[in-house]
């Protein structure tokens, strides 16, 4: 997974600034939307080979993003609608929370920091959505750190960042949702991760 870590730290310096062309008229607060995070980061992301493809089966959202090397990192989250709120018909409500959903995704799998990102209309369709990606992040960690991050983990055969490691890092860094990939280790928490690496075994 090197070229792709390797292309997404680079892609995120060229991801262009972030609009928040959203607005919520009940709590006064601007949010990015889903065209917006895709504006910001869909040049970037496709002039160093990547390209994010999102997927329903049944009632799982999965977001792929694939690097033309063909390697590629996943991430999901559980579509879950409240049949009972009377506000919205379920159609709606369902559109709502996947658009939701994807912006979620995204965000969170590129590092990008929605700001108020939540629009608090498909938020009352959702009841609680589990995902295996941290939460979108304001700063992300550099093309060097992650070079320095990758030298010293124990990576599996494939030189890839096996489960067992990922879930050590993520209780290590104190987050509450799973990470998938090294880059994705909030930035003020590299020191200690890099220290704490070479003492990890997968045994």
């Amino acid at each position: 997974m090197k070229q792709l870590i390797a292309a997404l730290a680079k892609a995120k310096l060229e991801f262009q600034p972030l609009k928040m062309s959203g607005f919520n008229k009940f709590n006064s607060y601007h949010y990015a939307t889903l065209a917006d995070i895709i504006a910001s980061t869909n040049e970037a992301l496709s002039k160093n080979g990547l390209v994010p493809v999102f997927t329903v089966n049944e009632e799982k959202l999965i977001l792929t993003l694939w690097h033309e090397s063909g390697e590629f990192l996943e991430s999901f989250t559980t579509l879950v609608v409240d049949k009972n709120d009377k506000k919205l018909a379920y159609p709606q409500a369902w559109g709502l929370v996947l658009t939701y959903s994807k912006k979620y995704l995204l965000a969170a799998l590129l590092g990008v920091a929605a700001e108020d990102d939540d629009d608090g209309v498909a938020a009352t369709a959702i009841k609680k959505s589990e995902s295996s990606s941290p939460l979108p992040s304001s700063s992300f960690l550099s093309k060097e750190q992650i070079a320095k991050l990758m030298a010293v983990a124990p990576l599996d055969a494939n030189g890839d960042v096996p489960n067992k490691l990922k879930n050590a890092i993520t209780g290590k860094c104190g987050l509450s949702i799973k990470i998938n990939s090294l880059a994705e280790i909030p930035p003020d928490k590299f020191e200690t991760i890099l220290d704490w690496l070479p003492t990890f075994r997968l045994e």
